[in-house]
């Protein structure tokens, strides 16, 4: 009885053995189909990986069925694959589990689940999940809102050479460095203005706004200040408004608003506005809701750690004037490395313009803006 039960023991590993080297050969073979194209041999092939339990050949099962190579796109059987993928502890597959849950395709759009599937990919040193797990913390979409934590994981991405990790990471500190004690200046509103109408030839006649401001510019009829509501103008500090309110000698608003546009500098909104209150007609400039004070070229790739491009290890908030340079690396650093959202931020390279970065980016999705 013992030798035979050694036999069977001995026949069953044997057998084990062959089943293994049968998924690894199916899983090498169907990575040669892909790799020259032949995406119906290769949902074959992966599909007889994938059955013995293999998580590698699951998640390259799923991207097919997610991607529709060699298959109509089928998000439901993508999840399918990616979940048993997942539960094996693939990171790939929990982060395209998680991209699934957070749009909704093939399961119920559930933001909390798709964090929770990034977690635990984004602690494997996943990139792709640290990135989408900064941005739903830096959003609170799925979490609790947390800029600690979304701070953490850009950083994760970003010293991993990932340029969305480096984007979303200067954008932090860019946004710490411009909240509302740092908002743009009247000494940066003032240089531009100077440098656009000339110096003298301009004048504010409507700066930040007090709640009693507003409630009186209702009383006279103002209609620009909505019951309910508060302008632009209330945002900020009375160093840092909002919006202002801007006549130019010789110009009407409609033409000061057309000069203006075309000096390229960036602006949140700006437009032409008629008289209300005790104010006359008028220009209505709202700053860009981060700008940047500095500028210099986008970096090569290879040049990205030079002494002059050491970043501080403080947090964001803790210095506007360190937020600011930090801010700026981060950019140069994610441009280097292709990110078209770092150039936009950038700005115009060619000009010098002023560096400016539109807050709404902090919704894009990985790799793309606006």
């Amino acid at each position: 009885m013992r030798a035979s039960a050694s036999l069977i023991v001995t026949a069953c590993l044997i057998g084990a053995a062959f089943a293994s080297d049968a998924a690894a050969g199916s899983y090498n073979d169907a990575q040669t189909a892909l790799g020259r194209g032949a995406y119906a041999d290769a949902l074959r092939l992966f599909q007889d990986a994938a059955a013995t339990g293999d998580p590698a050949a699951g998640y390259n099962l799923g991207m097919m069925y997610a991607d529709g190579e060699g298959t109509p796109v089928d998000y439901p059987k993508a999840a399918l694959w990616f979940r048993k993928a997942a539960d094996e502890g693939n990171p790939g597959a929990q982060f395209r589990l998680g991209l699934l849950y957070e749009h909704g395709q093939g399961v119920r759009r559930d933001a909390a689940t798709a964090a929770g599937w990034y977690l635990k990919s984004a602690t494997q040193s996943y990139q792709g999940a640290q990135v989408r797990l900064g941005l739903m913390y830096s959003t609170g979409e799925g979490v609790p809102r947390d800029e600690a934590q979304a701070v953490k994981w850009y950083r994760e991405a970003a010293n991993q050479g990932d340029a969305d990790g480096a984007f979303g990471l200067g954008l932090m500190y860019a946004q710490a460095a411009h909240s509302p004690r740092g908002t743009p200046s009247q000494s940066w509103f003032r240089e531009i203005m100077n440098n656009v109408f000339g110096a003298g030839r301009w004048r504010v006649t409507g700066g930040y706004r007090s709640p009693a401001e507003e409630n009186r510019l209702r009383a006279e009829g103002a209609l620009t200040v909505r019951p309910g509501a508060i302008s632009r103008h209330s945002m900020g500090t009375p160093d840092a408004p909002g919006a202002y309110d801007v006549v130019v000698a010789g110009l009407s608003p409609d033409e000061a608003a057309v000069r203006l546009r075309h000096s390229g500098t960036p602006f949140r909104r700006l437009f032409p506005e008629g008289l209300h209150g005790n104010q006359g007609a008028h220009l209505h400039v709202e700053p860009s809701d981060i700008h940047v004070a500095s500028w210099s070229p986008v970096p090569e790739a290879d040049d990205l750690d030079r002494p002059t491009e050491k970043v501080t290890s403080n947090a964001p908030g803790a210095n506007s004037a360190e937020d600011e340079a930090a801010a700026l690396v981060w950019f140069r650093r994610a441009a280097a490395r292709g990110s078209a959202c770092a150039k936009l931020a950038l700005g115009d390279q060619t000009g010098g313009k002023a560096l400016t970065a539109r807050i709404d980016m902090v919704r894009r999705r990985s790799g793309a803006c606006g």
